[in-house]
């Protein structure tokens, strides 16, 4: 037993990067190889607990800008008049089930009254930018730290970065809307909805899907330093997409447990859950992080520990 458990470890730590990619003809075995480089390649960012020093930090500054991202997307849209695609957005999430939906929305409409009128019209505006700009360079950070890039972009550039991110955010939700009307539209499909019915089912589910996926995509393409490919950011795009629907899948489930502490929390109740939605989600966007890395990076690590 100790034996195989030592060839193993053998294996791990040096076998499996001896061998480069292009000198293994048989495609099963290239791609097993590539797959367990690019797992061993990710778990070594949970080495020391910085992954997770990492996500704490994230979530505590996603918690500031939760409500103020919220509102400058809810402002985007209500520009190109989308605002109440946004709002059923919101309400069709977990969130509502929660209770939370009506009064996050009345949150983001007295955020954005105080920001442009009376004397926080300077103040608002500046505490609502910066709230989204410490976030989204903090998570630049994060990334650049990932993908072992020491110099950040510079701040016109980090601005245009998180601005287009922004409105990528309402643009999929009006896209994503728009088509989920028209397959709900009997006038439309009238002459063939017999037979496009379960098409129509399955893609009406999968929208969600595509557009968090884009997202999540984008994100690790535009946000660190670097120049990041599309096939690299794809698969983890897909795979936290993947992940962030089932965690508001179970988070559905998890507002029934929640509700029953309503008589400890109170009006609170929500609170733990929203908490611990922002948490994974900022896991989501560093482990995806990390795959991208892995996955564009992980030639560069062949003969690491001969090298040594």
């Amino acid at each position: 037993m100790n034996k195989r458990l030592q060839q193993f470890r053998e294996f791990i730590q040096y076998d499996l990067w001896r061998q480069p990619h292009m000198e293994i003809h048989a495609p099963k075995k290239r791609l097993l190889y590539r797959f367990l480089q690019t797992i061993i390649l990710v778990a070594r960012g949970f080495k020391d607990q910085v992954l997770v020093v990492r996500a704490n930090s994230l979530s505590f500054a996603l918690l500031f800008a939760f409500i103020p991202m919220l509102a400058l997307i809810y402002a985007i849209a209500r520009g190109f008049g989308f605002e109440e695609t946004v709002q059923n957005t919101i309400s069709s999430s977990f969130l509502a089930e929660a209770n939370v939906a009506p009064v996050l929305l009345e949150w983001i409409e007295r955020y954005l009254e105080t920001a442009r009128e009376g004397l926080f019209l300077g103040i608002g505006l500046i505490v609502l930018i910066w709230a989204v700009y410490a976030f989204f360079n903090m998570l630049e950070n994060s990334f650049n730290s990932i993908w072992n890039v020491k110099q950040s972009r510079s701040f016109g550039r980090r601005m245009t970065n998180y601005v287009m991110t922004l409105l990528l955010v309402p643009i999929l939700v009006v896209v994503t809307s728009g088509i989920s009307i028209f397959l709900n539209s009997t006038e439309i499909l009238a002459p063939v909805l017999d037979g496009i019915l379960p098409i129509r089912k399955f893609m009406l589910r999968f929208l969600p899907f595509v557009a968090t996926a884009g997202v999540f995509t984008w994100i690790f393409i535009a946000i660190p330093n670097t120049k990041v490919k599309f096939s690299s950011a794809i698969i983890p795009g897909i795979l936290m997409g993947l992940l962030y629907q089932l965690v508001q899948a179970l988070s559905m489930f998890l507002v029934v447990l929640f509700t029953r502490m309503s008589i400890v929390y109170g009006a609170f109740s929500a609170i733990p859950l929203v908490l611990i939605w922002l948490n994974i989600t900022c896991w989501l966007l560093l482990i995806g992080a990390e795959l991208a890395f892995a996955i564009q990076n992980n030639d560069l690590f062949a003969y690491e520990k001969d090298l040594k």
